[in-house]
């Protein structure tokens, strides 16, 4: 999976920037990293570091 994600985000980002444009394609990725970083920051296993 670690070694496929990279191409395949590459592939998602390009198609959404050639279908939607640049700027929504940023918003929703940027979303999308704001939700990760706050889902691993609430996690109870860093919580205890």
């Amino acid at each position: 999976v670690l070694s496929a994600a990279p191409p395949l985000g590459q592939l998602i980002v390009g198609a959404s920037v050639d279908g939607f444009g640049l700027q929504p394609t940023f918003l929703v990725v940027m979303i999308v990293f704001v939700v990760a970083a706050i889902s691993i920051s609430s996690s109870r296993t860093l919580r205890h570091l």
